[in-house]
């Protein structure tokens, strides 16, 4: 009994390591997007990802399932991995999507939250904006906005309690990380999402829950134009 209870503690064991190397690849192959080391469009080699990443074969392969389910890569057999390119009408059809559930979602987030919950998220922010107005910008920079980011429009989102919706805008949010490739680097570095979001906290923070929707309105249009003004395709 103990022999089978051990061996199936080591099977758990084992899923989960080798689930947590798939994450860890799989948040490495985003980074390497974010940072353009690995650009949308062009045709590269599992080998070469790995070089790239640091990370091995076995969980890149993994790592890529997960990303062609999500429909950020093609695996085209004989030839290699593709990171395709997103069109105009997919970000705008996105940010549609994404308001329509954002919009509706916040009344039940500004029901929902305690005073903590959105203090503790404008202080995340406030810290990421402070640390732009000082230049101490870089892929830790970079890569903790996006994290920030999406955390607010999950927890927002979240409140709905609604795992279909949920995971809609989970994967809209595929498109989302797609559209920021083609912006400057400036703009994801330092660019004014996060005072936008501070504004939707501030209105939340202050029980404005009308004032909030309007600079949320005005966040995802803004974010929409600006994705839009940086593709050419």
């Amino acid at each position: 009994m103990e022999q089978a209870q051990d061996g199936a503690r080591t099977e758990k064991e084992g899923q989960a390591a080798e689930g947590n190397l798939r994450r860890v690849a799989y948040e490495q192959i985003i980074e390497a997007l974010m940072s353009r080391r690995i650009r949308p469009g062009r045709l590269i080699s599992q080998r070469e990802i790995a070089a790239e990443t640091g990370c091995s074969l076995s969980s890149i392969r993994e790592a890529l399932k997960w990303l062609e389910a999500e429909s950020v890569v093609r695996l085209i057999p004989k030839r290699g991995i593709e990171f395709r390119e997103i069109t105009r009408k997919e970000v705008a059809e996105s940010y549609e999507l994404r308001s329509l559930i954002e919009l509706q979602a916040l009344d039940a987030f500004a029901a929902r939250a305690t005073p903590q919950q959105i203090d503790e998220i404008r202080v995340r922010t406030q810290a990421l904006i402070d640390e732009q107005r000082r230049g101490a910008l870089g892929p830790d920079h970079t890569v903790r906005r996006i994290e920030t980011d999406h955390d607010l429009h999950r927890q927002i989102v979240a409140a709905l309690d609604n795992d279909l919706v949920a995971e809609v805008h989970r994967r809209n949010e595929t498109i989302m990380l797609l559209a920021r490739l083609n912006l400057p680097p400036s703009l994801l570095e330092s660019g004014p999402a996060l005072d936008e979001h501070m504004a939707v906290l501030d209105r939340l923070a202050a029980g404005d829950v009308e004032g909030a929707k309007r600079a949320l309105a005005h966040h995802l249009d803004s974010a929409r134009d600006r994705s839009l003004r940086a593709l050419v395709v």
